[in-house]
């Protein structure tokens, strides 16, 4: 019998060798091994049996786990890929699609959580609507699992604000300590992830020291920072903060474009202080970096958002978000803390947004990343900018409401 089953059996690959081998639909979310396959309106039950059949006599791992009579001619299997090859060359096969996961569209109001007496920028990205201003932060995610890299002075990693969640990476500034000397860092890195000042309260903050004392550091050494970031960072899962800029660089930006484009790392960027068209620094200007300006807090009853004076805008910039005044984090005491204001301020708040993104589900890409934030923020709000530069604001939490 079984003899006879083989025979029968390489008749059947003899004869679907000759066919066009069925397309395979691949899935982001795929279950690994369990594909769909479905068959062509026409084609019978019995030659679908057929190939039931030989799927499970050609390897013990085969397993049938769904026919499908009515809206789809087929079934779901798990299969080996000998037996995904056979199946895509066999008679009347439409395609093979790998099967999925499928996930609850939960609303996420009715997760919230609640900040009150939030700094105003934390209120402003989690307001879509009127008014504008708010001191609660809503919020459903929180980061976990996330690495945010702050490209910086470092990070103060005694501060409370960090609970144990910063680490030093790695020093980029030729004879300096590794700790925050100068407190730029570390008051951006809790605007992306402080308990209180943060807006991804359980992201890892990862140092990566650029600027010293000074607040000032190479280009070389922010581009050795990069390439450094490209070796630790999880592709698709990282992100990245660079509150820092200057003239412009084919290198530095040609540093930040490979990040994102060959490494997967969502990249922030500041579009610096000048009230210029931030096209002419670097490395806002690089055409992958998501390059943030800012906004100064609204006045009460006022419905519209400020740019900040000093803020840069132009085509290079993708977003806006809360810049001036802004609390977070400082060095030399563990609840030291001070307010600052420029795009230094505002760029986090993205990066702390695309970690919420980045946490709340599976790997994305930064291109994925940045389109949720492009297509979730509040547009049409922001006054004092040029025909060129977007009119849209950072939106980072759980309130479905928008203007």
């Amino acid at each position: 019998m079984k003899l006879i089953f083989m025979y029968l059996f390489g008749i059947l690959l003899l004869a679907t060798s000759a066919l066009a081998l069925a397309p395979l639909f691949s899935s982001p979310t795929k279950i690994n091994g369990s594909y769909i396959v479905v068959y062509r309106d026409e084609i019978p039950e019995t030659t679908v049996s057929l190939h039931k059949t030989a799927l499970l006599k050609m390897y013990s791992s085969h397993k049938i786990l769904f026919e499908y009579k009515k809206v789809l001619n087929g079934f779901s299997a798990i299969l080996t890929p000998q037996g995904l090859n056979y199946i895509r060359n066999a008679e009347g096969v439409n395609y093979v699609e790998e099967d999925q996961i499928a996930t609850a569209f939960d609303v996420k109001q009715a997760t919230c959580n609640i900040q009150d007496n939030a700094p105003w920028g934390l209120g402003r990205i989690s307001t879509g609507g009127i008014p504008l201003n708010s001191n609660q932060y809503k919020y459903d995610t929180e980061g976990s699992g996330v690495k945010a890299y702050i490209v910086d002075s470092g990070i103060y990693l005694e501060n409370v604000q960090f609970g144990g969640r910063a680490q030093f990476g790695a020093n980029f500034v030729l004879g300096e300590s590794n700790g925050d000397l100068n407190g730029h860092g570390t008051h951006v890195a809790g605007i992306v992830g402080g308990r209180d000042y943060g807006v991804a309260k359980k992201v890892t903050l990862v140092a990566v020291k650029v600027l010293g004392q000074n607040g000032s550091g190479s280009y070389s050494g922010v581009i050795g920072g990069i390439d450094w970031i490209a070796t630790d960072a999880t592709p698709n899962k990282d992100t990245a903060n660079l509150s820092l800029g200057g003239s412009p660089s084919l290198a530095l930006d040609t540093a930040i474009n490979n990040l994102v484009s060959k490494n997967g790392i969502f990249t922030v960027v500041a579009a610096g202080n000048d009230n210029q068209d931030a096209c002419n620094y670097s490395p806002s200007r690089a055409a992958l970096a998501f390059s943030v300006g800012s906004i100064s807090q609204p006045a009460e009853g006022v419905y519209t958002d400020p740019r900040s004076y000093f803020s840069n805008q132009g085509s290079c910039v993708q977003i806006f978000a809360p810049g001036e005044a802004i609390p977070s984090a400082w060095i030399g005491d563990p609840t030291a803390f001070r307010t600052l204001s420029g795009t230094s301020m505002a760029s986090p708040h993205v990066c702390g947004a695309a970690a919420l993104i980045l946490g709340d589900g599976p790997v994305d890409t930064p291109g994925r990343v940045g389109s949720e934030i492009i297509s979730s923020a509040t547009p049409g709000t922001v006054v004092n900018i040029n025909p060129d530069s977007p009119n849209l604001v950072l939106f980072a939490g759980c309130e479905p409401s928008k203007l």
